[in-house]
């Protein structure tokens, strides 16, 4: 089970060893974790939560995800997806790792290619159950990752001033993105991780052609169900102004 507008993978790899998908309700603001719960059937076996979601931005709140977690049977793997979660502040942000001694098949991802910017290095981590976790251990790739990268990692998740300065950044591009999206009165929405989703009059693939043929890439979201918005991720400010120098003039025609 996956609440609708979620990251592709989750699906891709169900289907890939042979499972069904069954998408829940939800919309760009919102995760129905009630429509969650409530699409239980006998035969599901796993639950992906992407928490923020990607692509929508759409944040969990802690209420919501404790009673995923203790709503869900025992049997059922509730697997939640932290990719964008040191975007948030960690005295606020709904960690589901505080489940961990409560549901043995809760299993919560982390990854360092996003805030501690070690994408090319593909690297990132699992909590949960030393059961769940030999189950994975049968399974994975006797070279998932090498030496290179586990010594970045080490260093990575230590660095506490440049996740903090990271996230600041990432904050004030946001402030100021919905400012300036405003000025074009354009929809945007999403309140968490490094990107935001904005909405236009324009079919999502032909903003992506118009911004491609400037130089500006963005995601057009057609293939998530949203056929009139783009995922745009923040970065530098002369990058985002870039963006808005190239999408403010189409956007004027098509919000």
């Amino acid at each position: 089970m996956i609440p609708r507008h979620s990251f592709a993978i989750y699906s891709i790899a169900t289907l890939g060893v042979g499972g069904t998908v069954v998408e829940t309700p939800a919309d760009t603001e919102r995760v129905d974790v009630d429509a969650l719960l409530a699409a239980v059937r006998p035969d599901t076996r796993i639950v992906y939560l992407g928490n923020p979601n990607n692509p929508t931005g759409v944040l969990v709140p802690a209420r919501d995800l404790e009673r995923l977690v203790r709503g869900l049977r025992e049997d059922i793997v509730l697997v939640v997806d932290q990719a964008y979660a040191e975007y948030e502040e960690p005295g606020l942000y709904p960690d589901a790792a505080r489940f961990l001694a409560d549901r043995p098949g809760l299993l919560v991802l982390h990854t360092f290619s996003k805030i501690h910017a070690l994408a090319g290095l593909r690297i990132g981590y699992a909590l949960g159950s030393p059961h769940l976790l030999q189950l994975l251990e049968r399974v994975r790739s006797p070279f998932n990752t090498n030496h290179l990268a586990q010594v970045a990692a080490e260093v990575a998740v230590q660095d506490l001033a440049f996740e903090a300065q990271c996230r600041d950044r990432n904050r004030a591009a946001r402030q100021a993105f919905l400012q300036e999206a405003a000025r074009h009165r354009c929809r945007a929405t999403g309140e968490a991780g490094n990107f935001i989703l904005l909405e236009s009059a324009l079919p999502s693939q032909d903003l992506y052609q118009a911004l491609l043929a400037k130089g500006v890439i963005v995601r057009p979201m057609q293939a998530y169900g949203l056929p009139n918005h783009v995922r745009v991720t923040f970065g530098r400010p002369e990058e985002m102004a870039a963006f808005w120098l190239a999408a403010g003039p189409v956007l004027d025609c098509g919000c």
